[in-house]
């Protein structure tokens, strides 16, 4: 009996230490792992945050672009009907062209090429029309307008399908 006595206690001996070995390897696994994971969760945490600054960034750099546009193709309309004289006209593009450069410094450190280049043919036609060197066409700077619009769109992913605006009014 001895014998078996002396097993039991040796196998009990290596079965507990092997279990608190177990136990300790667990807790220790499951503290690294939170560890980790709480790490994760921070860089995680702080992307999602840089992503949003960038984005509503974005955001307030293409309002400034439509704010700049809008107000000079109003004054275009305005000029093109006749209800804006020569002074102001001048004073309107003259704003127009101190805007839109500043504008287009904002534009250029956070658009891609394809928003810069919608950005600049619109630009350009609003500039030659200005200076008489090209006639109103108010749906040619429409369709400019649009394709700037929707460069914009794709670049700050608001539609998944990507699809494009269209005027589909009458005038």
């Amino acid at each position: 009996m001895d014998v078996f006595t002396t097993i039991g206690s040796v196998l009990f001996s290596i079965l507990s230490g092997g279990g608190l070995v177990i136990a300790l390897s667990s807790w220790l696994g499951k503290l690294w792992a939170n560890r980790i994971l709480e790490d994760e969760r921070n860089k995680l945490a702080l992307l999602k945050e840089k992503y949003i600054k960038e984005h509503n960034e974005k955001f307030a750099t293409y309002k400034t672009i439509i704010d700049v546009i809008s107000k000079i193709l109003a004054d275009l309309d305005q000029w093109h009907l006749g209800d804006m004289s020569s002074e102001d006209g001048k004073k309107a593009f003259h704003t127009f062209n101190q805007d839109r450069l500043r504008a287009y410094g904002y534009l250029g450190m956070i658009a891609p090429q394809s928003v810069l280049d919608a950005q600049d043919a619109l630009i350009d036609k609003i500039i030659l029309v200005s200076r008489g060197s090209e006639k109103y066409d108010w749906n040619e700077i429409r369709t400019l307008a649009l394709k700037l619009l929707n460069e914009i769109r794709n670049d700050v992913e608001i539609d998944e399908q990507k699809s494009t605006i269209s005027y589909n009014g009458n005038l």
